[in-house]
This record gives structure tokens, sequence and C-alpha cells, in this order.
């Protein structure tokens, strides 16, 4: 070996060790991305899951809300038939003096039947 094959080594070894630490720096960076990838799954799952839920109760929410509208018009429906229901009621019952009045002096005279007179 001569003097000048040591110093001809030397910048090759350290060619060597700089690119050893420059291959530890990329795996090591690699490391440090596969992490955060991986963290950055669950934080998405996390996300999703979060998100499904609101939406579910969102959902129910705005269910409740239109159940409840249907129940009040419902409601609302009913109480103005049975209000049309005694309205109609009531005029019949007002205008059952009135039907009776017709059979007795049109209707029975002309089946035969006496009709007697009654006073007013």
């Amino acid at each position: 070996m001569s003097d000048s094959e040591p110093t001809q080594l030397a910048p090759l070894a350290a060619i060597r060790d700089k690119e050893r630490i420059l291959l530890q720096q990329i795996r090591d960076a690699e490391e440090r991305a596969k992490r955060t990838v991986a963290e950055a799954h669950v934080q998405a799952e996390a996300i999703k899951q979060q998100a499904e839920r609101e939406g579910l109760r969102d959902a129910e929410t705005l269910y409740q809300e239109g159940v409840a509208r249907a129940k009040e018009e419902a409601d609302a429906l009913s109480r103005k038939g049975e209000m049309e229901a005694l309205k109609l009621n009531q005029e019949g019952l007002a205008r059952v003096e009135e039907a009776t009045n017709y059979i007795v002096e049109f209707i029975l005279p002309r089946l035969g039947t006496p009709v007697e007179s009654r006073s007013r």
C-alpha cells in the first residue's frame, strides 16, 4: 500500500458514510410518513363515524319534526271535520220541524191520509 491509497480511500469512506446517513434519514422519513398516514386514516375514520352519528341524529330530528307536523295537521283536520259535522247536525235539527210540516201538509194529503188542521 502506498501513501496515496489511504488518502484516496478517505473520500470514498466519507461518501459511504454520507450515503449511510442519507439512507437512514430516508428510512426515518418514510417511517414518519407511514405513521402520519396511519394517524390520518384513524382521524378520517373518527370524523366519518362522527358525521354518521350526527347525520343519524339530524335525520331523527327531522323525522320527529315531520311526525309532529303531520299530527298537528291531522288534529286540525279532525277538529274541522267535527265542527262541520256538528254544524250539519244543527242545521238538520233546525230543519226537522220544517220537514215535518212539509210531510204533514203536502205528502200525507196526497197519500190519502186525512190531516187535522194545526193551529200556529
